[in-house]
C-alpha cells in the first residue's frame, strides 16, 4: 500500500458513471458516497460509458477505449486512491481485472465496490470465476460489499480481511404512514430482469378483481416502450420515470410496492418504500430479505407468476397493511439511516485519509 503523506488532502479517483450519464441504483449510491468522501478527499472522475454501445464489435472497441483512456487519465492525474465499481458478470470482472493491471502501481490504493447480490454465489459455482476474483482481491486494498454476512463469508472463502460491508441508504422525507392507501406500485427501470412483464401479465389476468397497478420507470428503447404500452388499461398505468419528491408522493398514496426482480443487491427503491411505511412484495433474491427482515415483507420466488398472483390477491384484501408499513419504517430508521451509512463509509476509507 502507498505510504500516504500527512498534512495534505489526497486525491480520490472514481472510475465509473454517475447519475448525469446514467440513472440507476448503482450510480446514485456512488454519487452519495463521493459526496460524503469529498469532505476528506479531492474527488476526480473518469466515466466508463460502456453502456452506450450495443453489438459485439462496438462493445469491444468501447472496452479497449475505456482501458486506454482510463490508463492515460490515471497516469496524468496521479491520484492516491482509486474507487471502482466491480461488476459480478464474468466479463465485467475480467474487464476490471485488465484495468487493474493497466493502472496499478506501488503508489496507488485501489478500492472496489460490489453492488450486486450474486457475487458469492458466482464464486461458489465456478472455479474459473473464483480464480479470477482471487487475482483481483490479491491486488487491491479493500472490496466493499452490501451485506455483512456476505463480507464475512467472502473473507473466510479467500482467507483474507479485504472485504468490508457498507449497507445502502437514502435521504427520505418524514411521513406518517397511517393514512388510507390504495393500489399497487412498481418503481424501477423497465427491464426483463426486473420481472416487469411477469407483473403486467399477472395484473392483466386480475382485471376482474379490480386491482390496480401504477408503473414508473425509464424506457430502455422505443421497442420496449411499445411493448409495455400494450398492457395499459383502466387498471394498469404505464408512466415514465419519477424522481425526488414526486416519487415519494406516489409512494405515500400506494398500498404496496412490488419488485419481482430476478436478481438484486440492496434496491434503493425498497429503502425508499420502507422510509415511507410502504409494505413490499419482492422476490427473495440478493439481500432483499436483509433489508426488509424475515417477517416484514411478502416474499415470492423469482419467475413465478402464480405465486405473484396469489400474494397480490392476499395483500389486496388485507386491511391491516399499515402494521407492516410501520414495522418497515421503524427498521429503516434503526438500521439503514444516513448517519449509520456515513459512519461505515468513513471507517472503510479512514486509513487512506491524510
Amino acid at each position: 500500500m502507498r505510504k500516504l503523506e500527512t498534512g495534505t488532502i489526497k486525491t480520490l479517483c472514481y472510475i465509473g458513471d454517475l447519475p448525469d450519464r446514467r440513472i440507476d441504483g448503482i450510480t446514485t449510491s456512488f454519487n452519495r458516497n463521493l459526496s460524503i468522501l469529498s469532505d476528506n478527499f479531492k474527488i476526480i472522475n473518469t466515466p466508463e460509458n460502456s453502456f452506450l454501445k450495443t453489438g459485439p464489435i462496438k462493445k469491444i472497441i468501447t472496452v479497449l477505449s475505456f482501458w486506454n483512456n482510463t490508463r492515460r487519465f490515471i497516469n496524468d492525474k496521479n491520484p492516491e486512491v482509486c474507487y471502482i465499481n466491480l461488476p459480478t458478470s464474468f466479463w465485467g470482472l475480467f474487464k476490471q481485472f485488465v484495468l487493474l493491471i493497466l493502472i496499478q502501481n506501488k503508489s496507488l490504493v485501489v478500492v472496489f465496490h460490489v453492488h450486486r447480490g450474486d457475487f458469492l454465489e458466482r464464486i461458489q459455482s465456478s472455479w474459473v470465476y473464483k480464480l479470477l476474483a482471487n487475482r483481483i482481491i490479491k491486488r487491491v486494498e479493500k472490496v466493499i460489499v452490501l451485506s455483512p454476512m456476505e463480507g464475512a463469508k467472502l473473507n473466510e472463502t479467500f482467507k483474507t480481511k479485504a472485504f468490508y460491508s457498507l449497507t445502502n441508504t437514502i435521504d427520505a422525507p418524514n411521513f406518517n404512514s397511517k393514512i388510507d392507501r390504495a393500489g399497487f406500485l412498481y418503481v424501477s427501470n423497465y427491464l426483463e430482469s426486473k420481472g416487469i412483464f411477469d407483473l403486467l401479465e399477472v395484473f392483466t389476468a386480475l382485471k376482474e378483481e379490480g386491482v390496480r397497478l401504477e408503473c414508473y420507470g425509464d424506457f430502455p428503447n422505443n421497442e420496449y416502450k411499445e411493448r409495455l404500452f400494450k398492457y395499459a388499461s383502466p387498471f394498469i398505468s404505464i408512466n415514465g420515470p419519477v424522481v425526488g419528491a414526486a416519487k415519494y408522493k406516489v409512494m405515500q398514496k400506494a398500498k404496496c410496492l412490488i419488485l419481482p426482480s430476478r436478481s438484486e443487491g440492496q434496491p434503493l427503491v425498497i429503502l425508499e418504500a420502507m422510509s415511507q411505511g410502504l409494505p413490499v412484495i419482492a422476490t427473495d433474491v440478493g439481500f432483499v430479505k436483509e433489508l426488509l427482515g424475515e417477517d416484514n415483507g411478502y416474499y415470492i420466488p423469482a419467475n413465478n407468476k402464480e405465486a405473484l398472483k396469489k400474494v397480490i390477491l392476499e395483500v389486496s384484501k388485507n386491511r391491516e397493511m399499515s402494521v407492516h408499513g410501520d414495522c418497515l419504517q421503524k427498521r429503516y430508521k434503526e438500521k439503514f439511516n444516513p448517519s449509520a451509512h456515513k459512519k461505515q463509509l468513513f471507517e472503510i476509507f479512514k486509513p487512506f485519509i491524510s
